[in-house]
């Protein structure tokens, strides 16, 4: 399961622009200065399993980008292959 931590690493990774919210704060990731997606962030503990959703990757890649094996560059390229940039 992906946590809080998880969903604060990969914003952080993305270059993500955190805007806070009412219930959650909220990731925004920008790609050449077009808005690609975005997702929440829960303030509680729980669970934040809807990322690989939100992300359009597997939970495994989510996990993969939380951690670091997988870069930015190579989310750009899973992204470009959904053309989805």
């Amino acid at each position: 399961m992906l946590a809080k931590r998880d969903a604060l690493n990969i914003a952080g990774k993305l270059g993500a622009e955190i805007k806070n919210g009412g219930d959650h704060d909220l990731a925004v990731f920008r790609f050449e200065g077009k808005r690609i997606l975005q997702y929440g962030i829960r303030r509680s503990s729980g669970g934040h399993d809807y990322l690989q959703r939100q992300l359009h990757i597997s939970l495994r890649q989510c996990q993969d980008l939380s951690n670091c094996p997988l870069s930015l560059s190579q989310y750009i390229e899973i992204l470009r292959a959904k053309n989805l940039l």
